[in-house]
């Protein structure tokens, strides 16, 4: 179960937070309520995502993907990269 506010899909928690934060402002505040980024590794996450984002009007959210260790090579908070297809390896 969710706190209110907050969405619940698949066993997971999304929150959206629209006020504005730097990449490791915004992943400081979900390790905080021990959570993290979210990650839209598949098309169902990505919906819910989408869908957030356009019920409270915001056109740009951080998500848990970056380059941080090697410029162009992305991988998601935990750990895994993503794909030239956009999914996950493992």
């Amino acid at each position: 179960m969710c706190p209110s506010g907050w969405s619940l899909y698949d066993g997971s928690c999304y929150k959206l937070y629209t006020d504005a934060k730097t990449y490791y402002e915004a992943q400081q505040v979900c390790k905080q309520m021990d959570g993290d980024l979210a990650m839209a590794k598949t098309t169902p996450v990505n919906d819910l995502l989408a869908r957030l984002l356009t019920s409270e009007g915001v056109n740009a959210a951080l998500l848990g993907l970056h380059d941080l260790a090697t410029e162009q090579a992305f991988y998601w908070v935990d750990g895994t990269a993503l794909t030239a297809a956009g999914s996950t390896s493992h």
